[in-house]
């Protein structure tokens, strides 16, 4: 019945009892005293009164309570019936299955998500097993064995929080899962509340991560963090058992030129293609890593000999010196390889990765595409070389540089048209340093920015300086940059800021740029000598043959001079190809519209040949060493000329 109707009939009941004790005397007189009425039922003394009244009051305070009490139980099955729907609401529109099974594991509800999550639809999985229906047997077993725990001690390792299981869906594919199981008494037994959520894709999340935290995404590699630790933890193994482990440090050599000129795409590949070169060379117990650019690392434990690790270099330079197919393109690369031993060279992490980063470096020096062992004298030169670029990075505020000029002279005329600027260094301590040793340090870090510009700005100062003493002898003021220079964003402002600092006027400024340098990102790099052609500034290719240079490229460029490298001219008396392609350099430039300098002329024999192939101009030690600035304006006192 409900609450409404009770208070209903309570209120009508207690209508009949009032209206009764009104009409009694009347109902008495009419029914037992056949119609005849007395003062006692006409006239009730005051006690009776009394009587009267408390009962009805009574009755009254009944009925309100009653009414309040029935109203209050009204809302509270209300509510309870609001919140039965809410939660059922809750658990049909939850992300996670909700599942409630007996005792005995029988499904007695099934949420929609239950459904999505494990491809049964409700009325296919109320009444089934639901260890049967969405787990295989190792957890179906331990969880009936949890379940009967519980029931039978009022714990287990359910009621501990969440467990992880692998899933089973209605197709037979397994996912994870994460499942939490609330038991809830019900009279002498119990039911189980499941919720389970399907993490499949945290999992997969937490996989990426790790792998994206251990393995170089390029070429999935481990990384250099998942390599140190491996590293320290192979260090430890190679201690306990007493034995020898390499650690090898390669980079690629030429691999910039290929990433510059054909594209990071092409290098990514070419990359990718490395690491699968270097996983076939190494043996099963071996580990190969990338750590950055073009570097890679590989561990050897357990090596018996020094023929270990040379066995695998020889390998490697033989398998990375094969030609690239990527694409449309046929590419070659070579390796250097510095290999240092544990415990010889280092017994932690730190000190043998560094040794053998020294020993590759070394590598390079002798010339490339080859591997070289640790020695002590390595380091020794490593360190001083660090001092040295430490020294470096104060030498401009400390006044240590100077700039000298070499004169580059006509051969038709003995006229100096122009100089080149030549950096020299003098350490307090030192000495002076040569410039072979210190210019390829400043040319591999970022040195040679700020130390190019100085360059720069002390020689268009140095050539207005002598134009304003000898007006009448203008020079050409030829400055080197360096490859890391020319591919500076604003390498146009640069040359510009330096020109107007100084009042020099853009013709009598030569930019003279390697070859290599030239052939990176050919289109990018026309568009910035066209730029600096339009400030006025000559353009020069230096060491010009020593490159790979393409003549369908050279031809596109706005080059003014052609300079030819010193090497060629050292063999053009003993060497018939040198020669030759000392005279096809001239015939070539001179097709092209262009001027031909020879750089390194030191003997008369060189000076004739130059002569008869129609070089317009040389420079070298025959003529005159590279000089202070005092002495070219001598020169110019004395009419600019020197004897040719």
């Amino acid at each position: 019945m409900k609450a409404s109707n009770a208070i209903n009939m309570i209120w009508l009941a207690i209508l009949l009892a009032f209206v009764y004790w009104f009409l009694e005397p009347t109902i008495y007189a009419f029914v037992l005293q056949k119609g005849t009425f007395t003062d006692k039922w006409l006239h009730p003394d005051a006690e009776e009164l009394r009587t009267r009244m408390s009962v009805v009051s009574l009755l009254l305070l009944f009925g309100v309570y009653a009414q309040t009490m029935l109203k209050r139980q009204q809302q509270i099955m209300e509510s309870l019936q609001a919140s039965k729907q809410k939660i059922r609401q809750i658990i049909d529109t939850a992300n996670d299955a909700f599942i409630t099974i007996d005792a005995e594991g029988s499904i007695s509800d099934w949420n929609p998500m239950a459904e999505m999550i494990f491809g049964w639809p409700e009325d296919l999985a109320i009444g089934k097993s639901m260890m049967d229906l969405i787990m295989n047997q190792a957890p179906r077993n331990a969880l009936i064995d949890d379940i009967q725990e519980f029931i039978n001690t009022g714990s287990a390792p359910f009621t501990q929080g969440q467990i992880v299981i692998t899933a089973l869906h209605r197709d037979g594919h397994e996912f994870p899962a994460e499942m939490s199981i609330s038991p809830q008494a019900v009279g002498a037994s119990f039911i189980f509340n499941i919720f389970v959520r399907d993490i499949s894709q945290r999992k997969a999340d937490e996989e990426k991560l790790e792998t994206l935290a251990t393995r170089d995404e390029l070429t999935g590699l481990i990384n250099r963090f998942s390599y140190n630790h491996l590293l320290k933890k192979e260090v430890a193994l190679a201690k306990r058992h007493m034995e020898s482990l390499a650690v090898l440090f390669l980079d690629l050599d030429g691999f910039k030129n290929i990433n510059d000129s054909l594209g990071h795409d092409v290098g990514d590949q070419l990359l990718r293609e490395t690491a699968n070169r270097l996983s076939a060379c190494i043996r099963e117990s071996d580990t190969v890593a990338r750590i950055g650019g073009d570097e890679f690392l590989i561990i050897m434990p357990g090596i018996k000999d020094v023929h270990d690790p040379r066995f695998l270099c020889e390998r490697i330079l033989n398998m990375i010196g094969q030609p690239y197919h990527i694409g449309n393109q046929e590419c070659f690369v070579g390796a250097s390889i510095g290999i240092s031993l544990y415990p010889l060279d280092g017994d932690n992490v730190e000190s043998l990765v560094k040794n053998a980063d020294t020993a590759m470096y070394q590598a390079k020096d002798s010339g490339r595409n080859a591997y070289k062992f640790f020695t002590p004298a390595m380091g020794e030169e490593a360190f001083k070389r660090m001092e040295m670029e430490r020294a470096l990075r104060y030498a401009i505020e400390k006044n240590q540089f100077k700039l000298l000029y070499q004169p580059q002279v006509e051969l038709s005329s003995g006229r100096i048209l122009g100089v080149e600027a030549l950096l020299r260094w003098t350490h307090p301590e030192w000495g002076p340093i040569s410039p072979s040793v210190f210019i390829s340090l400043i040319e591999n870090t970022n040195l040679i920015l700020p130390i190019g510009e100085w360059v720069l700005d002390e020689a268009c100062k140095q050539n207005k300086a002598w134009q304003a003493l000898h007006p009448g002898f203008p020079l050409r003021m030829a400055v080197n940059f360096a490859a890391r220079q020319f591919a500076q964003a604003d390498l146009v402002e640069t040359v510009a800021k330096a020109l107007q600092k100084s009042g020099l006027a853009a013709e009598f400024l030569e930019l003279e740029i390697t070859e290599g340098s030239a052939m990176n990102d050919i289109e990018l790099n026309i568009r910035k000598m066209q730029a600096l052609k339009e400030l006025g500034v000559s353009i020069a290719i230096d060491d010009f043959g020593t490159g790979f240079s393409s003549l369908a490229y050279l031809k596109r460029f706005p080059i003014d001079i052609l300079k030819i490298d010193k090497s060629f001219l050292d063999e053009i008396q003993h060497g018939k190809k040198d020669a030759a392609i000392v005279a096809t350099i001239s015939e070539m430039a001179h097709s092209l519209g262009m001027e031909v300098i020879a750089e390194g002329v030191e003997t008369k024999y060189q000076l004739e040949f130059l002569r008869g192939h129609g070089c317009d101009m040389i420079q070298g030690y025959l003529f005159s060493r590279p000089v202070p600035p005092e002495q070219i304006a001598e020169i110019l006192q004395n009419g600019g000329k020197i004897k040719v």
